[in-house]
């Protein structure tokens, strides 16, 4: 019987999926996509400056997008009962009523504001929060009983203001809404919104300078210093391990002897002692980190030299009368051991990029005023406490993204090359 093209059955789309990842192409089409933004990033920082001479007058500004703002800040918002004819209370004085609130609104049927306001206006742009409450009746009241000028709110509950150039700045403006019952009785929600003079997607630090530029600036130091170590880790790395596998005996012995050596001092005090040595600067300390990783890509470069100088086509190239080098140096190691060395390059840099964060992170590699992500997250670790936690994530999102494109891009290539081999 004679079989069509409509008889067999389809791959489905999983199982391409599966066939990709399996080959490598999944990680390798990320990695490439993440390095690949790292570069316009040095691009851009190389051509337009560091982009952060800008600052905004308003202070430490949370995220503009509301889902960043519900994630990574959480300001107190506070909720107690009100009763028409009382005066508004201050902040402290809301303070003080938090503690008996709950047992209020038990007593007097519960009203309840659900709704959470955004925290953040830009100068010139409409700001709007809809106030909604559970458990009041449909004729309910809404009253504005502290707002910066130019703020409104209409019968439903909808707060207007476009903030003008000078309510820009400062710590906020206070914010008081109540909502309140035909008896009188009702809710009232106090809050800061913070104006600012431009519109900033991840927010601002504490200097007011735009989060995004700053992450920007950050990627200059995930490829130069990522290219020293790795430059210093394949030199050692292809001398001792190409010379040792080839001919053994004594330069075996002392390239034993160097990865013995180098193993029994840590490797994150070698850098910390290197960075106090060469005063905090990063070059000189990823040198080092080339010294600390290249026994490891000697070890598998003589690993590869010994499996394939016992192979015929080096007993034939022997006979063909080339030198030792040309066999090492061509056949054996460019032609034959080029796809391990491209997955160290790519793994050599992703830690790279976590060892210049790691050192800024603790006060010993890029130190202010340039900007890193470690000293980001290192300014960011102490606002954790007041639930502001927008400083410390994007820097750790961004460290996690480029040593994670780095890796998938060896991991990639490292599949691939198996894929070839069998």
């Amino acid at each position: 019987m004679r079989q069509t093209f409509t008889d067999i059955p389809a791959v489905s789309w999983l199982q391409r999926l599966a066939q990709l990842r399996r080959r490598g192409s999944v990680a390798l089409a990320l990695g490439v996509v993440i390095v690949g933004l790292l570069l316009l990033g040095n691009l851009a920082v190389l051509l337009g400056g560091d982009g952060l001479h800008r600052e905004d007058a308003a202070y430490r500004q949370p995220p503009q997008g509301l889902l960043f703002q519900r994630l990574l800040y959480q300001p107190p918002v506070e909720v107690t009962p009100y009763s028409e004819g009382s005066l508004p209370g201050s902040f402290s004085t809301l303070n003080d009523a938090a503690a008996d609130a709950t047992e209020t609104q038990a007593a007097a049927g519960a009203y309840t504001i659900t709704s959470r306001p955004r925290f953040t206006a830009v100068v010139g742009r409409r700001y709007r929060y809809q106030v909604r409450a559970d458990g009041l009746p449909a004729d309910a009241r809404h009253r504005l009983l502290a707002a910066p000028p130019g703020m409104t709110i209409d019968a439903n509950g909808l707060i207007e203001w476009t903030p003008e150039t000078t309510q820009a700045g400062g710590r906020g403006h206070p914010v008081e809404v109540a909502v309140i019952a035909p008896d009188g009785q009702g809710m009232r929600q106090a809050f800061t919104v913070i104006a600012s003079e431009r519109a900033h997607l991840m927010g601002t630090d504490e200097a007011g300078r735009d989060l995004g530029a700053a992450l920007l600036l950050g990627t200059r130091w995930t490829v130069l210093p990522g290219m020293i170590a790795v430059a210093v880790s394949l030199l050692l790395g292809l001398l001792f391990g190409g010379l040792a596998g080839y001919y053994e005996g004594r330069t075996d012995a002392a390239l034993s002897y160097l990865a013995r050596l180098s193993e029994t001092v840590p490797a994150l005090l070698l850098l910390f002692l290197a960075a106090v040595i060469f005063r905090y600067n990063l070059y000189p300390v990823m040198a080092v980190l080339g010294l600390v990783l290249f026994p490891g890509v000697a070890r598998g470069v003589k690993t590869h030299v010994l499996t394939l100088k016992a192979r015929q086509f080096i007993e034939a190239a022997r006979e063909l009368g080339l030198s030792d080098t040309e066999i090492l140096w061509k056949d054996i190691i460019w032609h034959n051991a080029r796809p391990f060395l491209l997955t160290r390059v790519f793994y050599g840099f992703a830690l790279a990029v976590v060892v210049e964060v790691t050192l800024s992170y603790l006060n010993i590699g890029i130190l202010p005023p340039a900007v890193s992500w470690g000293t980001m997250m290192l300014e960011g670790r102490t606002l954790i406490g007041n639930q502001q936690y927008w400083l410390a994530f994007f820097p750790a999102i961004a460290t996690i993204i480029a040593a994670g494109g780095y890796f998938l891009l060896g991991r990639g290539l490292e599949k691939r090359y198996r894929v070839k081999k069998t």
